[in-house]
């Protein structure tokens, strides 16, 4: 509905994906910021498996143990550049538009975002 309102605010020369994305994703941070998160220890202990960190990531991915592992040990941030760009498969570009940063900056909170997770998940890859 807040998109409907705001039609006449978007600029056609703009992607509309990622007008809409933003949209929802402020919508988003706000909702969290209004209402405690649930109990986000409830998330499953990292298990190991897989011989490389690699394969242990994407074990882990397929078990849906990262998300929760990663809303659990990132701020918002970086949480929204890792799920925008993985969760939504969009581009650096696009991740950077709708955070309403640079795309260095973008680079830089992904790049944040995985090491923290693979700290937190005990994971040993290159850094």
């Amino acid at each position: 509905m807040r998109a409907v309102r705001s039609l006449r605010k978007y600029d056609p020369r703009r992607p509309f994906g990622v007008w809409l994305f933003t949209i929802a994703t402020r919508l988003a941070s706000n909702h969290a910021r209004r209402r405690a998160m649930v109990d986000l220890d409830s998330a499953a202990p990292p298990a190991a498996s897989g011989p490389t960190p690699c394969d242990e990531a994407a074990a882990r991915e397929e078990a849906g143990e990262i998300w929760p592992l990663a809303r659990r040990v990132l701020e918002d941030r970086p949480y929204q550049a890792l799920w925008l760009r993985y969760g939504e498969d969009m581009d650096i570009q696009q991740v950077a538009e709708i955070l309403g940063v640079t795309r260095l900056h973008a680079r830089v909170l992904l790049h944040r975002a995985r090491r923290t997770i693979m700290n937190a998940a005990g994971l040993r890859g290159e850094q």
